[in-house]
This record gives C-alpha cells, structure tokens and sequence, in this order.
C-alpha cells in the first residue's frame, strides 16, 4: 500500500514550514515511489514554493474549516504532518498526526509541550538534535519523539553554477541579501533597507559585485528597489544560489541558516524579534564558532558598511571558509520520512486504534 500524507503548513509567513514538508516528502517519494503527498495552506506562496513536484491545495482564507481538514476530505491520507503551528484538534478522520516540533523561545515551547492537543500525535518529529534542541521533553512524551536532526536540502555542482549564470555572476564577487519568506512585513522592511544601503557601498569599494536580493514571496511591503542589484521575489533554487555566493546576507530562519551552514559559505545574520522562534540564539551559536557575523538592531546604514568591509576582507572570508571544514552538520531528511511512513498501515495489519 503506497502512502498517502497530507503536510498541513501554514505559509503565510515564513517557509521554513513548507521546507521541512518538502524536504520529507521528497524523501517519502524516494522510499515510497507511488506515495501521494499533498500540502494544504492557506498561505498563496506554496505553490511556487512547492513547484510541480507535488500537489498543492490552497484553502480560501474565508474556508472556517482549518486546511488539514479540507485536504483530509481531499487525500483521505494515512497520515497528516502539522508543523511548528499545533492546531486545536489533530484527530481527523483515521489518519495518524505528526507534529514537527521546532525549537521554540521557552514560554511557547512550555505551552506547546503541556498542550493536550500533543497528547492525541503519534508521532513527535523533533528537527534538531538532542543536544541542539535544548529542552527536556515530558515523560509521558518521549516514546513518541523521534530526534531526526535537523531537516535542510543541499545544494547541488550543477545548481550552483546554473545560479551563477543565472545570475551573471561569472567571475564576480556575489553577495546575496535574502529575507526568507518575508512576510514580517516590518523587519522585511528593515532588512531591505540595509541591503539597499549595502548595495551602495559595494557599488563604491568593489569594482566587479554581484548583489542579488530576495525579497520573498510574502512580502507585500513598500520597501523601494535596490538600485544596481538583482531583485527577485522568490529562487526556488534558493540553497544553489546561497552556495554559489561569497557572501550572503541573511535574517536567522531556521530554513535559512541551515542551507547556509551546509553552503558553508561566510555570512553577515542580522536575526529578527518573532514571538515563537529565537532567531538570535540560533546565529549567535554560528558567531561563537567563528561562522558567522551577528549584527542586532544595527541601523541600515552602520551594518551595511560592517558588511561591506567583511566582503572586501579576504582574511576573514577565508578563515570562514576553513572553520567550516570541522563542522560536520548532518541532515535528518531520510529519518523523517522513515519515521513518518512507519505509521502507514501495512496490508493485512489491524487498524490504529
């Protein structure tokens, strides 16, 4: 029997939800190659997140029913994966939940691990390591924990020299300024304000730049463009281009910084205040091992001229590049899909109760 799984992602701000559904699924297709995964959001972004690679339903924003139901009605899947978001109600139809439980700022990861709601998943995907995730699951918890690692996609020889070209930057010194999703509209606008700035003064030190700036495909601010840059909304080729780049600069997504830390290229983090996610202390442990640069609350103008003089400063983009032969990040993409098609039923067994 091949699989059916339904990955439930918000979307509507950030990817890094939609990332992590993608990146199991394509391991549950390699496993399972008749698997049908669906993703269901509410969030207009996910298909061009997604592609052509899957299915994508996108629920009506005045739908009152939540997305996992409308595509359980759908799919009629085995199982449904939520992200980060725990919903009211995980018990649809007979289909086993998943909820992929990020690392979280410690008063809402209290609230979600006391939630009942996490007493009704079969499985607990935890996208982190042990020791990375920090905290001490509840006892009545940890048999349904599976500690995958962390869940991140690599760049490929091939991706990284089609985004050069794409990009024009054969022989230049590429930088890329990405915001992720972009739909915190107000850091958004912050962070495009300093890559507009950047933009300037690479334009005055460095004869032969390349500056590509993502801006996201959830972004609807009014940031104005960056003149002498490549602007896109969205790369889905994003972790090429990231691989491909010199420098990049970047918020501290969970999605963002992981595709960096496996480009193992240099970078400049200027993490965001969110309600969930500690961007800050996840960059901050990068800057501690001599990875990354943090800069917090820095005005547009000051960071852009820190970040200008790392990009022109051969020493230390090198030493960047030789700590990073010693960090051996390891993916948990296959033990996530294993894990998930573990509670697929199998022809003859009896059913979950």
């Amino acid at each position: 029997m091949s699989a059916r799984v339904l990955f439930s992602v918000p979307g509507r701000r950030g990817l890094g939800h939609v990332m992590r559904g993608l990146n199991v699924a394509r391991e549950i297709r390699a496993i399972d190659p008749g698997a049908q995964c669906v993703f269901v959001s509410r969030g207009g972004a996910v298909p061009d997140v997604v592609g052509a690679e899957f299915e994508v339903v996108v629920v009506d924003a005045e739908d009152p029913r939540p997305p996992a139901v409308v595509g359980a009605e759908l799919l009629a899947p085995h199982v449904i994966v939520h992200d980060t978001a725990l919903p009211d109600e995980v018990r649809i139809g007979t289909a086993a939940a998943v909820y992929v439980m990020r690392r979280s700022l410690p008063e809402r990861q209290r609230e979600v691990m006391d939630s009942p709601v996490l007493r009704d998943v079969a499985l607990i995907v935890v996208p982190h390591t042990r020791a990375d995730f920090g905290y001490d699951v509840p006892p009545d918890l940890v048999q349904r924990c599976r500690f995958v690692g962390p869940i991140a996609r690599r760049p490929s020889a091939e991706g990284v020299a089609l985004a050069r070209e794409r990009y024009d930057a054969a022989g230049r010194f590429l930088v890329t300024s990405t915001v992720g999703g972009g739909g915190f509209q107000e850091q958004a606008e912050a962070f495009l304000a300093t890559a507009a700035c950047l933009q300037a003064e690479l334009t005055a030190r460095q004869n032969d730049v390349r500056h590509v700036v993502v801006r996201g495909p959830n972004f609807t601010g009014t940031a104005a463009t960056v003149p002498g840059a490549r602007e896109v909304s969205f790369d889905p080729a994003l972790v090429d281009l990231l691989a491909a780049s010199d420098l990049v600069v970047a918020e501290g997504g969970y999605n963002t910084v992981l595709e960096v830390r496996i480009a193992q290229v240099p970078a400049v983090f200027l993490p965001s205040l969110r309600s969930w996610d500690d961007q800050e202390g996840r960059v901050r442990d990068l800057e501690r091992r001599g990875l990354a640069r943090v800069l917090v609350e820095t005005p547009p103008g000051e960071a852009a001229a820190v970040i200008a003089g790392l990009a022109g400063d051969p020493a230390w983009l090198a030493g960047v590049r030789g700590r990073y032969a010693r960090d051996d990040l390891q993916t948990g993409n296959r033990a996530a899909a294993e894990a998930v098609l573990e509670l697929v039923p199998r022809p003859g067994a009896a059913p979950r109760p």
